[in-house]
């Protein structure tokens, strides 16, 4: 029998409906409007550069770089074109050599501090023109000067009220910079921080397996290998790693219990607390040695620095469905523990990379505000 035309594309769209299909978790943002929006972006990263790379290049090196030159492309939807705007001065400047993108309020400045802002991205992805929009909506929200990535500070702002804040890989670095920093009585903003890479089956990652798995949102191999790339690991010739650190197979059990004295995740609320047996018995003798030096250091993983005392105030932000969920709230009970005066938002609807969506998601819009006010009471 003759198929007819309508009938062979309903076909066709419900067998490519059922293979690529990947639902988002119930509790994903705060609508179901804001559900569809992400329903639909999530598709077009996923189509646009998480299937595309590995079919495009063979080496992880081509894959990222096809990744950074596709994430820029991506955000220019929502981040703003042009560097002018009525109600900031921006400037794109070089302090010793580094480049920085400054936002000083035209008018009606709150006070006379700043915000240095380290955007996220894993080490490795990720820039100034990626987190445009965020950055200047901060700048706007608290009316202070804001600099993005890395910058010494200018004469005119007081060295005494600077906050630090980063996302994602950008927390870790504000983690490490505020711990370098111990003495200064300044602020920290930490959003869904990472800051330790010796345990990759936390609940949240488990979560992620459960609930996300195949999405276009932060996943436990991306990060895997972003890391070890972070680490200096030439993933052309060693992609095993890959696995190998997904399956905690990279820390011995010596080593891995030395930094449990500073990590307890049986201290994470009840809900979020891996209820399967895990064992780590198992470990790669070559990973684990060359490993050992960036898990055990505590610029290339906070969460086991021993000493948090002195550290400035605080504040962290989690998001319920984020593989980094975990983490976060342990550093914040650490600090806590340690004395550090530290506010702890979970955001029951967020995932990672939200800020991103401010424009689009009033559920990152209200996370933007609740920022930026925290910071305006905290300088």
């Amino acid at each position: 029998m003759r198929t007819s035309k309508p009938m062979l594309c309903t076909l066709l769209f419900v067998t490519g409906f059922l293979v690529f299909h990947r639902p988002v978790p119930w509790g994903f943002t705060d609508s179901f409007s804001e559900r569809i929006i992400m329903f639909c972006f999530e598709l077009i990263m996923r189509f646009s550069y998480i299937y595309p790379a590995p079919l495009l290049f063979a080496d992880p090196f081509d894959q990222l770089n096809y990744t950074r030159a596709v994430g820029d492309f991506l955000l220019s939807f929502v981040s703003p074109g042009s560097l002018f705007d009525t109600d900031l001065f921006i400037e794109d400047v070089l302090f010793d050599g580094v480049s920085v993108r400054v936002y000083v309020p035209r008018f009606n400045r709150s006070n006379d501090g700043a915000i240095v802002f380290f955007h996220g991205g894993a080490f490795v992805v990720g820039s100034v023109k990626m987190f445009e929009s965020v950055t200047r909506q901060l700048a706007r929200n608290t009316r202070m000067v804001v600099v993005s990535v890395d910058y010494r500070l200018a004469p005119e702002v007081d060295p005494s009220r600077i906050v630090i804040m980063g996302d994602s890989a950008g927390g870790g670095l504000v983690a490490s910079v505020a711990q370098r920093l111990r003495q200064r009585k300044d602020a920290q903003v930490m959003i869904y921080p990472l800051v330790q890479f010796h345990n990759l089956k936390t609940s949240s990652y488990e979560y992620y397996y459960r609930e996300m798995d195949g999405t276009a949102f932060l996943d436990p191999r991306v990060l895997a290998q972003y890391y070890l790339m972070y680490a200096g690991v030439n993933l052309k010739a060693h992609y095993n790693f890959v696995d190998i650190v997904l399956n905690n197979e990279h820390v011995s059990p010596l080593d891995r219990e030395a930094l449990n004295q500073y990590i307890d995740f049986t201290t994470l609320p009840s809900t979020y607390r891996v209820t399967q047996n895990l064992s780590f018995a198992k470990y790669d003798l070559e990973v684990s040695q060359l490993m050992a030096p960036f898990i055990f250091n505590p610029d290339f993983a906070p969460l086991v620095q021993p000493n948090l005392k002195g550290l400035p105030q605080t504040l962290i932000v989690t998001c319920e469905h984020d593989i980094l969920r975990d983490e976060g709230i342990l550093y914040a009970q650490r600090l806590k523990t340690a004395g550090v005066s530290t506010t702890w938002k979970h955001l029951p609807t967020g995932f990672h990379g939200l800020l991103n969506f401010h424009t689009t998601l009033d559920t990152a819009d209200h996370a933007l505000i609740y920022i930026s006010n925290w910071v305006l009471n905290h300088v």
